[in-house]
């Protein structure tokens, strides 16, 4: 927003310069032919500079657009890499949770397949 706002003053700028400037010549006393030839010069080094100055501020923008573009895909990548590492780790925490939670019955069943005597926990339902 900031960057439109100082464009459209600067553009505000250059084209009251050029009214100023057209308006210099036509009150200065020179022969009709002369005159004409003189705006005429004037207006078309304007609109080469003016085309020029365009170029130019497109090239930049072009520039910018590509850096910011190769920024975030650069952060897209290494965001993809930390997410992947997340992912990896919490994936082995979950296993290590459900082994421990699914070791006890684990041991009850060796215990039984060895021939052990093996105390029932008590039902989480009992009252």
């Amino acid at each position: 927003m900031k960057k439109q706002s100082t464009l459209e003053f600067l553009g505000g700028i250059a084209l009251g310069a050029a009214i100023g400037y057209v308006a210099g010549i036509l009150s200065a006393p020179k022969a009709g032919r002369e005159l004409r030839h003189e705006i005429q010069t004037k207006g078309s080094d304007l609109c080469q500079n003016v085309k020029s100055s365009t170029e130019k501020g497109k090239d930049v923008l072009v520039h910018r657009v590509e850096v910011i573009e190769c920024n975030i895909a650069t952060k897209m990548q290494d965001l993809k890499g930390a997410c992947a590492s997340l992912s990896e780790k919490l994936d082995a925490r979950l296993h290590h949770l459900v082994d421990e939670v699914h070791l006890p019955g684990r041991r009850q069943q060796a215990d039984v397949e060895e021939g052990k005597s093996v105390d029932k926990p008590a039902s989480p339902c009992a009252v």
